[in-house]
C-alpha cells in the first residue's frame, strides 16, 4: 500500500514539474526535484534521487535560494551516508553547517553536526560521533525540538556503550527515555529501556574461583596478615606432652619406691 503510495506521489511529482517549467518557475521545480531525491532515498533508489539533488541544486544555486541549497545538500549527505560513502557524507555535512551559520537557521545547524554524528558512528568511528552530538543537543534544545533531542541521545548512548563507557550510556539512554516519553512516542522510550537493562545485564561482578586440587593455597592479602596476631612457637623440652624430662624421672623414681615398699 506504502509503495502504490509512494509511486502515485512521484507521478504528481512530474506533473508539478513540468507546470513548473511551462510557467518558468525555476525555485518551484527545484524544491519539486528535492521532494521527488528525498520519495526516491525513502525507496532506496539511490542513483535516481542522486541525479534529482543534483538538478535541485543547480537550479537552487542559480535562483540565489541558500536555504534550498542546503536542505538539498543535506539530504544528499544522508543519502550518501547511507550508501556508505563516509568521506563525501561528511564532506556534505561540512557545507551544510556552514552554510546554515550564514543564513542563521539553527535547526539546519543542529542537523548538520547530526549527521556529522551518525556518519563518524556509522562509520565505527564512536569518539568523533559523540563530540557531534554534543554539539547539536544544545542546539535542538533551544528551539525546543525534543523528537530531534531524543533521536540524538539514543545515538549518543549506543556510542558511549560502544566504547566501554557504562555510566555515560546509561545517563543518555534515561535522557532520550523521558524525552521520547515527553512527546509522547512510548514505542520508542520502550526501546530505550530495554537498553538500559541490557545494559545492567553487562555489568556482572565474576564469583571468586575455587582453588585448584594440588594447587597452593592463596596468600591472605596484606592487610589481613596484619591484623591477625601472631602465633609464639613453642619452646624445645625434649617432651611432646610439655612436661619437663627432670618431671618424668621423679615421677619413675616415685613409682620404683612405691613397689619396693609393698614388696
Amino acid at each position: 500500500q506504502f509503495l502504490k503510495r509512494s509511486n502515485e506521489a512521484l507521478k504528481h511529482y512530474d506533473q508539478a514539474i513540468e507546470l513548473f517549467r511551462a510557467t518558468g518557475d525555476r525555485l518551484g521545480e527545484a524544491n519539486t526535484l528535492q521532494a521527488i531525491g528525498d520519495v526516491l532515498q525513502f525507496l532506496k533508489r539511490s542513483n535516481e534521487a542522486l541525479k534529482h539533488y543534483d538538478q535541485a541544486i543547480e537550479l537552487f544555486r542559480a535562483t540565489g535560494d541558500r536555504l534550498g541549497e542546503a536542505n538539498t545538500l543535506l539530504m544528499l549527505g544522508q543519502l550518501t551516508r547511507k550508501t556508505g560513502d563516509t568521506q563525501r557524507a561528511l564532506s556534505y555535512a561540512r557545507q551544510t553547517i556552514e552554510m546554515y551559520k550564514t543564513i542563521g537557521s539553527i535547526l539546519g545547524e543542529a542537523n548538520g553536526y547530526r549527521l556529522t554524528g551518525e556518519t563518524h558512528f556509522y562509520g565505527g568511528e564512536y569518539a568523533p560521533a559523540i563530540q557531534s552530538f554534543q554539539l547539536a543537543l544544545p542546539l535542538y534544545e533551544r528551539i525546543g525540538d525534543r523528537y530531534s533531542q531524543a533521536a540524538t541521545w539514543q545515538t549518543l548512548a549506543d556510542a558511549e556503550t560502544r566504547l566501554g563507557n557504562s555510566w555515560q550510556a546509561r545517563t543518555a539512554f534515561e535522557r532520550a527515555k523521558d524525552l521520547f516519553q515527553e512527546a509522547g512516542l512510548d514505542e520508542q522510550a520502550q526501546r530505550c529501556e530495554r537498553a538500559l537493562k541490557n545494559l545492567n545485564q553487562k555489568v556482572v561482578v565474576a564469583p571468586p574461583k575455587a582453588p585448584a586440587i594440588g594447587a597452593e593455597k592463596p596468600k591472605d592479602p596484606d592487610w589481613l596478615q596484619k591484623s591477625m596476631p601472631t602465633a609464639k612457637p613453642a619452646r624445645s623440652s625434649g617432651s611432646r606432652s610439655g612436661i619437663p624430662f627432670w618431671g618424668w624421672f621423679l615421677v619413675g623414681l616415685g613409682f620404683v619406691l612405691l613397689l619396693w615398699y609393698l614388696l
